[in-house]
C-alpha cells in the first residue's frame, strides 16, 4: 500500500467517525463523494504519467537494452544531421531549408500510401525514429507513432530506404566532429478528396 492509499483510508475512516456531525447527510455524502473522485483521479493521472515515462523510456533505448547515452547517441548538437544534396550553398541555415525541402521531396516522391488506409479512410502522422551515424548512413529506425494500416511500415520503409540514395545524409556535428544523432521524422498520410483523383 503506498502512503497516497493510506491516508485515503485515514481520512474515509475520519469521516466515517465525524457523520454524526453533519446534519445534512447530503452534504455528508457529497464531501464522501468528492474525497473518493479525488483519489480515483489521483491515481488514474499518476498512472498515466508513469506509462508516458516509460515510453518515452522505451522509445530511447536500443533493442540491446541500452539507452542513447550509453550508446553515445545524442539527441541535440551544434549542427544538426540534415538530408544531402545542399552541400553547394554557403550558409548552415541555407542548406538546413534546402535539406527539408529535398528530404520532403524524397519521402512524398518515394512513399505509398497503403491500399488498406486508403480504403478505410485511415488519415494522420506516423513518426519514425532513427540514428545518423557518423558516415552519414541511416540505422536503428524504428516505429515512434503509428495510425494503423499499414502507414507505419511504410513510414519505416522510407526511412530504410535511404541508405540506398546515391549520397548519404550529412552526419551532425558537436564541437566540429561527426557524432551519431537521433533523428525523429513526422510522415503525414493525407487522403486526396475525390474530384482531385479523379482529374489525374
Amino acid at each position: 500500500m503506498d502512503q497516497a492509499a493510506f491516508f485515503f483510508i485515514i481520512t474515509l475512516s475520519k469521516l466515517i467517525i465525524m457523520k454524526r456531525f453533519f446534519l445534512d447527510n447530503k452534504q455528508y455524502l457529497l464531501i464522501i463523494a468528492a474525497v473518493i473522485a479525488a483519489f480515483i483521479f489521483r491515481n488514474l493521472f499518476i498512472s498515466e504519467a508513469k506509462s508516458t515515462v516509460q515510453s518515452e523510456i522505451k522509445s530511447n533505448t536500443a533493442p540491446s537494452g541500452q539507452s542513447d547515452e550509453e550508446l553515445g547517441i545524442l539527441h541535440v548538437v551544434e549542427v544538426a544531421p540534415r538530408f544531402p544534396g545542399c552541400e553547394d550553398l554557403s550558409t548552415i541555415d541555407e542548406k538546413k531549408k534546402c535539406a527539408d525541402q529535398k528530404m520532403l521531396q524524397y519521402l512524398y516522391g518515394h512513399i505509398t500510401y497503403p491500399q488498406y488506409a486508403k480504403d478505410h479512410g485511415i488519415e494522420g502522422r506516423c513518426v519514425v525514429t532513427f540514428v545518423v551515424e557518423t558516415d552519414g548512413s541511416i540505422s536503428e529506425a524504428k516505429i515512434l507513432k503509428d495510425i494503423g494500416g499499414g502507414c507505419g511500415e511504410a513510414s519505416l520503409n522510407i526511412v530504410n530506404s535511404m541508405n540506398q540514395m546515391p549520397q548519404r545524409w550529412i552526419p551532425g556535428t558537436q564541437k566540429g566532429k561527426a557524432v551519431r544523432v537521433r533523428f525523429n521524422l513526422p510522415v503525414s498520410f493525407k487522403l486526396k478528396p475525390i474530384e482531385e483523383e479523379e482529374v489525374k
